[in-house]
C-alpha cells in the first residue's frame, strides 16, 4: 500500500519501483515510512540495493536470517 500511496498506483512485486515511477524523493519517503513499519533502520540506498518489492522482502527475509544465525552462534560460545 506504500508504494500505491507515493506513486499512485499499485505495482508488480517484480516490477523495478523506478521504472513504475518511483523518484529519488519518493524513494526517500519509502524508505522512511518502510523503516517505522518494520523497526529497523534501513539504508537510504535502499531503493538501488533492492529494486524492487520482491526483492526488498527477499533482502529483509536474510537479513533476519543472518540476524538469527549471528545470535545461535554466540549462544552456542556462551554455553
Amino acid at each position: 500500500g506504500e508504494v500505491r500511496a507515493l506513486i499512485g498506483r499499485a505495482v508488480d512485486p517484480d516490477e523495478p519501483l523506478i521504472a513504475a515511477g518511483v523518484d529519488s524523493r519518493s524513494a526517500m519517503e519509502l524508505r522512511g515510512v518502510l523503516s517505522r513499519s518494520v523497526g529497523l533502520s534501513l539504508p537510504p540506498t535502499l531503493l538501488y540495493d533492492y529494486q524492487t518489492v520482491v526483492g526488498f522482502v527477499s533482502g529483509q527475509l536474510e537479513r533476519a536470517a543472518d540476524a538469527r544465525t549471528r545470535s545461535a552462534v554466540r549462544q552456542g560460545r556462551e554455553a
